[in-house]
C-alpha cells in the first residue's frame, strides 16, 4: 500500500491558532455571571476596606487585560559607534545676514 501525505491519521486535535471550546464556553459563562451581579458586586467593594478592595481589582485586571512580555532591543549601530555627531549652529552669523 503506497502511503499517503493527504490522509487525516494522527492529525492533533488542538491545533495551533485554534481556539479551545471549553475555555471559550467558560469565558462567556463568566463573563455573563460578572454582567448580571454587577450592582452587587460594587455594593460589596463598597462595603471592604481599602486594601481589599485593591488586591481584588487587581486580581481582576489579571483576567481583563493581557499579560506583557517582557522585550530587550538592541541597537547594533549603539555598540559599532556607527552614530554621527551632527552640530547645529542656531545663532545667526556673519555669512548668513544679507
Amino acid at each position: 500500500m503506497k502511503f499517503d501525505n493527504n490522509n487525516n491519521f494522527g492529525v492533533k486535535s488542538s491545533r495551533k491558532g485554534v481556539p479551545n471550546k471549553a475555555t471559550s464556553e467558560l469565558r462567556n459563562r463568566v463573563k455573563l455571571i460578572i454582567e448580571d451581579n454587577v450592582e452587587r458586586l460594587q455594593s460589596d467593594l463598597d462595603n471592604v476596606e481599602p486594601k481589599e478592595r485593591l488586591n481584588f481589582l487587581i486580581q481582576l485586571l489579571n483576567f481583563a487585560l493581557p499579560k506583557l512580555k517582557a522585550m530587550e532591543i538592541t541597537d547594533e549601530r549603539a555598540a559599532a559607534n556607527d552614530f554621527k555627531t551632527i552640530y547645529i549652529n542656531t545663532n545667526e552669523d556673519e555669512t548668513t545676514k544679507n
